[in-house]
């Protein structure tokens, strides 16, 4: 211990009444600690008594003697046991430390132990000289008396409600060496302000190399701290501004500028290592309300505005400041999703689309979540009633009469309800119809042989108060309101422009009508299908989907300026196995972000592939993983060996097979690996290959991206060897594409994104409803891709038609004899 401890515990003293209290405990400690047991020390009083000497000597054997001596010891230590025990049990209920009560009772042992080992000692004295005996003896001691220490603080420190280093505050360490001292000490005021005072006695030496500026600044400030003892931090330090000036080298106003910093706190200004211009809170300020008014300015902008206020500023304080107050990341930030353009700010396109995504993804998992909808049941309320034994009340008009009609059905009775089921609402379907005029109308239409004819219709009013429409006509079967032509004459016309492959002027040429009519009649069609959910209840696939593109020619779009302005792509998604066309879509860009929306599509409609096959394209990769985690990702093996055999002709030539018959060679040896039956030999011959690659390499360096192609694209190539549902190519999807190109070929209707979005409604409806021909394989022929799903199409009107009619013009062509 320093022989400053009387000092403190006098410092103590002064203190205040605790610190009494304090004093009493340590004190307690001490003694409970200094106090040894009776058993460690030779008990000559107990064999002082003549007495009891006697009385021993008279024991007849060694085992009296044992027993005297045992009653003996533990008579003198008792008590010393006793109060030990005590003293360890008051320390530990009143330390406070609950929490660990479970481990800390255990410590009540150790004054037992000690004990025990000093009553062994006296029994067999012969101990007392083994040096195992004295170690045990003495870490038992020494453990007792640092638990003694430790709870003794832990009482002290709870019941003088002292922090965990109020016991040290105001405590001075001393170290010494070479006669010289150096005495520290933390002194705490009544505000909680810790002040640290250090006094130097002796000779001392003081070296440093700084490093930057910042460093020989720390130094500078902390030699202007040093002060002879009696002065108060406020006055002169020993070393003075112009002795620290003329070693250090620098100027008188710049030091006082640093103690100015360090006085009032500016650590930015003092960490500055420049030494002339500085950034300053009030030009951050002054930087910071200019750049705020347009973000969009750069540093070399908000300079020049700066200049044109007589506020000259560097650069590099510019960006310092728009570091410091957030700016220049708030710049950057709205850089990433903003453009600031002729029109104003506008959203970027990749930053929105990302933005929908997330808003998507958030939807569809919170749908896919939630329960499925309940089922709509209709009660039959006439047995409900008949139960009951309740007379059925009269159906009354769900929509009341407008008051002019029921005054004409008051004076003339032309209005009657309709008795018979036959008349329904052709906008709502109610069957709560009344006859608005016994008088018919004639509805004019154009037979199958193109002949005009007529018919009598009758108009009826609608009481279905959710009906938008009070009065309407009832047309008999085929006839459409406010056209001359049938509904067989329209779809004549679909089948024509599809089957035949033709274009809308074409058709309209052989059915006799204005091409602009028929087109018409192709955009009623060819508004956006309805979902195979809403017709059938469910979707049907077998899992396996291939996907594509292809790309058309748009000429009017809002695509930017530039080479591939007119060129957008189609995208589809095959089911491979049954043909059906289960999702198809124009995007005006090719990429990821498209690639991702249509898989999307895709999923709201049901589907949750398997299997997806696709081609080579990098496109794929991330939307899947992102969309159909669980989806295994196959890439058509044909699409595969096709890039490859691209690639060597693009890199050496069309003739390489005659010029470099090694690479030809090589070429060959890279189709015969997916040439194989089972996944076992590919492997082989894949590894071959690539056993080969270093010293190919060697030999053309070209070959390289090759090789790695292979080797990244070579997992999903091998995954459907020995799989019998995943197949090696795409086949399936390359045939629908060849089908839409048939269409597109002649269709003269993709002179906008919307022509074209309605053209691939039309071709997906057709497509989906139209048997097979003989030109396909035996079990396809005479079916069509819905019924390939297993859709049942017995009572859908539009499959009927397009499998019983033919394609033969509806109105007969005009013979005419052409002159020789």
């Amino acid at each position: 211990m320093s022989q400053y401890t009387p000092f403190l515990v006098l410092r103590y003293i002064v203190l205040g009444p605790r610190a009494w209290v304090l004093l009493v405990i340590i004190l307690g400690l001490v003694i409970g600690l200094a106090v040894p047991l009776p058993a460690s020390q030779h008990p000559s009083w107990v064999w002082a008594d003549e007495e009891c000497r006697g009385i021993l000597c008279q024991r007849p054997s060694r085992i009296g003697r044992w027993v005297w001596r045992l009653c003996g010891v533990l008579h003198a230590s008792s008590i010393a046991l006793v109060c030990r025990v005590g003293l360890m049990h008051v320390l530990i209920a009143g330390s406070g430390l609950t929490a660990y009560w479970t481990e800390l009772r255990h410590l009540v042992w150790l004054p037992v132990a000690d004990w025990g080992l000093g009553v062994l000692g006296w029994l067999c004295p012969r101990l007392l000289v083994n040096p195992w005996y004295r170690d045990l003896r003495d870490l038992t001691q020494r453990a007792y008396q640092w638990s003694v220490l430790g709870l003794g603080v832990c009482l002290a420190q709870r019941w003088l409600n002292l922090g965990p280093t109020g016991l040290l505050v105001g405590s001075v360490v001393a170290c010494e060496r070479d006669g010289s001292r150096v005495e520290m000490e933390a002194v705490a005021d009544a505000d909680g302000n810790t002040t640290y005072r250090v006094r130097l006695r002796g000779e001392f030496s003081f070296a440093v190399t700084p490093r930057d500026t910042f460093e020989k600044r720390l130094v500078l400030l902390w030699l202007r701290l040093l002060r002879t003892p009696g002065r108060e931090p406020s006055s002169w330090g020993i070393v003075t501004q112009e002795a620290l000036a003329v070693v250090f080298g620098v100027n008188q106003e710049e030091i006082s500028r640093w103690q100015k910093y360090l006085r009032e706190g500016h650590w930015a200004q003092l960490l500055s290592v420049q030494d002339k211009s500085l950034l300053t809170d009030d030009l951050r300020q002054q930087i910071v309300g200019v750049w705020a008014t347009n973000i969009w300015q750069t540093a070399a902008q908000v300079q020049q505005c700066l200049a044109a206020r007589g506020a000259g500023v560097a650069k590099r304080l510019v960006e310092e400041a728009g570091r410091q107050s957030g700016l220049l990341h708030i710049r950057t930030a709205l850089k990433e999703q903003l453009v600031n353009g002729a029109e104003g700010l506008r959203p970027r396109d990749d930053y929105v689309v990302q933005q929908l995504f997330q808003v998507v993804e958030q939807l569809q998992a919170r749908w896919e979540g939630t329960q499925a909808t309940p089922e709509e049941r209709r009660v039959d309320v006439t047995a409900l009633y008949q139960l009951a034994g309740v007379a059925v009340p009269e159906p009354r008009l769900e929509k009341p009469w407008p008051w002019l009609f029921q005054i004409e059905h008051w004076l003339l009775g032309a209005w009657q309800s309709v008795e018979d089921d036959t008349v329904h609402c052709i906008y709502c379907g109610s069957d709560q119809v009344a006859v608005k005029s016994k008088k018919p109308r004639r509805k004019a239409y154009r037979d199958a042989q193109g002949q005009r004819q007529t018919v009598e219709v009758y108009r009826y009013y609608c009481k279905n108060p959710d009906c938008r429409y009070q009065t309407f006509t009832n047309l008999p079967p085929g006839l459409i309101a406010h056209s001359v032509w049938t509904l067989d004459a329209r779809l004549k016309a679909l089948e024509l422009y599809t089957g035949l492959r033709t274009t809308y002027r074409g058709a309209a040429v052989a059915l006799g009508v204005a091409p602009t009519t028929l087109y018409h009649w192709l955009e009623q069609f060819g508004a956006e299908p309805l979902q195979v959910v809403a017709l059938f209840g469910l979707v049907r696939s077998s899992g396996v989907v291939g996907i594509d593109e292809k790309y058309v020619k748009v000429p009017k779009n809002d695509k930017p300026a530039g080479k591939r302005r007119k060129w957008m792509y189609v995208y589809v998604a095959v089911d491979v196995h049954t043909l059906d066309l289960l999702h198809i879509n124009i995007f005006p860009n090719l990429g990821k972000d498209s690639a991702r929306t249509f898989l999307l599509e895709l999923r709201a409609k049901g589907y949750q592939p398997r299997v997806v096959i696709t081609d080579l394209s990098p496109d794929y990769a991330e939307p899947l993983g992102i969309v159909f985690p669980n989806a295994v990702h196959h890439e058509c093996v044909f699409h595969a060996l096709q890039t490859w055999h691209r690639d060597f002709k693009d890199t050496f030539g069309s003739d390489y097979a005659q010029t470099r018959p090694e690479l030809f060679q090589l070429r060959q040896q890279l189709d015969r690996i997916f040439r194989a039956k089972t996944r076992r030999t590919v492997a082989q011959r894949y590894a071959e290959v690539m056993a080969q690659r270093d010293r190919l390499v060697r030999a053309e360096p070209r070959l390289e991206p090759i090789l790695d192609s292979l080797a990244r694209h070579y997992p999903l190539l091998v995954n459907a060897y020995d799989h019998p549902f995943i197949p090696l190519t795409n086949n399936a999807t390359e045939r629908l594409i060849r089908r839409f190109d048939q269409h597109y070929q002649n269709f003269a209707g993709f002179d906008s994104l919307q022509t074209a979005r309605f053209y691939l409604h039309l071709f997906e409806l057709t497509y989906r409803f139209t048997p097979f021909g003989p030109e396909v394989q035996p079990h396809l022929r005479g079916k069509c891709p819905l019924e390939l799903a297993g859709y049942d199409l017995s009572q859908v009107p539009l499959a009927r038609y397009l499998r019983e009619h033919g394609t033969c013009p509806l109105i007969p062509a005009v013979t005419e004899v052409v002159p020789k």
